[in-house]
């Protein structure tokens, strides 16, 4: 047997390793071929052809996204999917055509315009703006004072909250809506319609224009109204209503929405500030019992009111006593009538069981400072006036009580809807005196 040499037996060995990794190497890049990368994961499917995302936005009367609206995506009147808005949006991925939505909604009947819920591989993104619709049920009967007959009239209202609501309107007819705010603000009403229509603030349900004269100003197809903290109740009842009209010029019934906005804090207004009550001390009382104590009024004493028409009349007022005197220091005490009539308005008690009787004071450059209420203080003067004439003496508070009030509620001023005198021009300076006498 023949010895095999060493060269003879490793290169056909070598030869073989070589093959090998060869043929490795080759799987290897028939694999990645395949589809593997280098980072051993499989790349994403591609889109079927044929499909792209159709986007849905829903906003409210402000532009403000919605929520929990229901989108229905429809394909010749047939429901293709469904999805919720969150956020104002939804998107659907479907077969490129043209497709129209539809909406509901759990939280209320909402009116938008069908014609622009329209989706096309041309236009696949579109948005709705809803408004709530007017309710039957949401309704009331009011009634009215006219101003032209002064009978009492009975009309049917809708209500109608802030935002933006649909509602149907009749031809020639006029048709009422009722605005209760919930919180103060300067309000902005209108309409949208492309049809000619007439609106207008016709007042409170007590006061409305049933002759359909707005009481405001319209301009652009809206007006404003300002809500105070005064015109706001703890209910709907209590609080303040303003009613609406709308009336269409053409001659069939048309759709509108009408909107009612926020758009501002209303202007500083010293209606709004709290009022501080005023009294007498107890010293300024027990003076005037401890003065009817020590003087009689006669039973058979004649009350006479002051001549406020005399240019002449003078009252004066006596440190030693603390009371006004008529004429001079020493003349007849003068009394305010807190009970009974004056000849010029009810009796004080009345006035403020019927309304705030204060005034309102401002400094030298008209800076409001503060507002005063008296109603407490005519309540308690009134437990010391005399029992027959319901009168008591007139002291500084009651005359600074007079003048500050009066000069508040206009008493005195002409040309005014609160002025007491009629066709009488009385001078000012004694105008104040229009509730007070003496007797003799």
């Amino acid at each position: 047997m023949k010895h095999l040499n060493k060269r003879s037996i490793i290169l056909p060995v070598i030869a073989l390793l070589l093959l090998s990794m060869l043929l490795t190497s080759c799987n290897s890049n028939n694999k990645a071929e395949e589809g593997t990368t280098a980072g051993g994961t499989q790349p994403p499917a591609a889109a079927p052809t044929g499909e792209i995302e159709y986007k849905v936005h829903v906003i409210d009367y402000l532009g403000k996204p919605m929520n929990d609206i229901v989108v229905s995506l429809l394909k010749d009147g047939v429901q293709e999917k469904m999805k919720v808005v969150k956020d104002g949006y939804t998107s659907f991925t479907a077969a490129k055509g043209d497709y129209t939505i539809s909406i509901s909604a759990p939280g209320g009947d909402y009116y938008y315009d069908t014609s622009k819920c329209v989706l096309s591989e041309a236009a696949p993104e579109i948005t709705i703006q809803l408004y709530l619709k007017t309710s039957k049920k949401a309704s009331e009967d009011l009634y009215a004072i006219s101003h032209v007959t002064d009978d009492v009239e009975k009309y049917t209202a809708y209500h109608v909250s802030e935002g933006g609501t649909y509602v149907e309107l009749t031809a020639g007819d006029m048709s009422y809506f009722v605005f209760r705010p919930t919180h103060e603000g300067v309000y902005k009403i209108s309409f949208i319609s492309d049809a000619n229509i007439e609106i207008g603030y016709y007042g409170s349900p007590l006061t409305v224009a049933t002759s359909k004269v707005s009481r405001t100003e319209i301009v652009d197809n809206a007006f404003e109204i300002e809500v105070r903290k005064i015109n706001l109740g703890q209910t709907p009842e209590t609080t303040t209503p303003y009613v609406i009209g709308l009336k269409p010029a053409s001659a069939e019934t048309k759709g509108c929405v009408l909107t009612v906005e926020w758009i501002k804090d209303p202007e500083f207004n010293p209606i709004d500030v709290a009022w501080q009550t005023v009294r007498p001390t107890e010293a300024d009382l027990k003076k005037i019992t401890d003065y009817f104590a020590s003087t009689s009024i006669a039973d058979t004493a004649v009350f006479k009111d002051l001549d406020i028409t005399d240019e002449n009349l003078t009252v004066v007022y006596n440190e030693t006593d603390g009371f006004y005197h008529y004429n001079t220091v020493d003349g007849p005490v003068v009394y305010l009538r807190i009970g009974t009539k004056s000849p010029y308005l009810d009796d004080l008690l009345t006035v403020c069981e019927t309304g705030q009787l204060g005034a309102y004071f401002y400094d030298a450059e008209g800076k409001f400072l503060r507002k005063e209420s008296y109603n407490e203080l005519i309540s308690d003067y009134a437990g010391v006036s005399t029992e027959r004439d319901k009168v008591c003496p007139l002291n500084k508070q009651l005359a600074e009580v007079l003048k500050n009030a009066g000069e508040t509620k206009g008493w005195w001023k002409t040309g005014t809807a609160l002025y007491l005198f009629g066709n009488e021009l009385i001078p000012t300076d004694t105008a104040w005196l229009f509730a007070c006498g003496y007797y003799g």
